[in-house]
């Protein structure tokens, strides 16, 4: 593999990671946009009970203003978000080299990879894959074969030789002379030249296995960073699926108990705020996985 080579797979995984962040951002944004308009039906149905209280006269006309306007908000956040989404499709087709307006739904995620539960696995294959170190390998072979050609000018050139010449302008020795044998080429005296130019070569050698070493070891540091920051975001994202499910499963609760008039609209209001906040972290911990999970996929030097 030439350095040649391994420039352009440097680009290309680069060229990779960035449609990976593209698309990891548009399946954060499908999900938010659900998300959101879940909410938005919520906040219908809570405006058509409350119209029906009020036409009953049992809440006030204040509490179903608030209703409504709580519900514009909700569905401003979903043209919001509806129009995030194209921005940020019409970037991943750009990516691709698409038409812009080319629409798509994204997959869903697959599940964690064994790169990313095992870090031996993942370190292994970042060693195998990644571009600098195939670079700085073929930087030490090249190093090492210079340093044996160097060290092969001490042995004689020894090799088979076949001369036919004709003398010109003499009696005495045969018209056609043809010589086979054996000759040797060697230089005795160099003067110290040969010794200076495998000591350089074995200098260059030296610095072409460090420079190995030092491009493994940041390879590791990169990939052992990268492996525990998706850790942790997996984790966070555990936590703020499980807050939010919890917020959800609430706010059902409080609706039922509104329908049959055993809980107040603030009761409900409330419940629907915590639900929305509960919704954000959840998709900025989504948000953050999937450019942890990204950021761990470039690490690994993958395609």
């Amino acid at each position: 593999m030439t350095s040649e080579t391994t420039e352009y797979r440097a680009k290309r995984q680069s060229v990779v990671s960035d449609v990976k962040q593209a698309y990891y951002a548009v399946l954060q944004n499908e999900s938010a946009l659900d998300a959101a308009q879940a909410l938005v039906k919520q906040y219908e149905e809570t405006d058509r009970i409350v119209l029906q209280y009020l036409s009953q006269e049992t809440v006030l006309k204040s509490e179903s203003l608030e209703v409504k306007a709580k519900l514009a908000q909700a569905q401003y956040k979903v043209v919001e978000l509806r129009n995030d989404l194209q921005t940020r499709k019409e970037h991943l087709n750009d990516l691709l080299g698409r038409d812009l307006e080319t629409d798509f739904r994204t997959e869903p995620a697959s599940p964690a990879s064994l790169e990313e539960t095992d870090l031996k696995l993942a370190q292994q294959t970042a060693l195998q894959q990644r571009p600098e170190i195939k670079e700085a390998e073929i930087n030490v072979q090249r190093a090492d074969y210079d340093r044996k050609l160097a060290k092969a000018q001490y042995i004689p050139d020894l090799g088979a030789a076949f001369h036919y010449f004709t003398p010109i302008n003499t009696e005495i020795l045969p018209q056609n002379i043809a010589l086979a044998g054996v000759e040797l080429n060697w230089e005795p005296f160099d003067w110290g030249r040969r010794k200076d130019e495998v000591n350089q070569k074995k200098i260059t050698l030296e610095q072409g296995q460090y420079q190995l070493k030092d491009a493994q070891s940041k390879v590791l540091l990169d990939v052992n960073n990268r492996f525990r920051k998706l850790e942790e975001s997996r984790s966070l994202l555990a936590v703020a699926q499980a807050t939010r499910d919890a917020a959800n499963e609430k706010l059902h609760e409080a609706n039922d108990e509104f329908k049959q008039q055993a809980a107040l609209l603030r009761d409900v209001l409330q419940q629907q705020t915590a639900v929305a906040d509960a919704e954000h972290d959840y998709q900025q911990a989504l948000l953050n996985f999937w450019s942890a999970k990204a950021e761990f996929e470039k690490a690994l030097g993958e395609e």
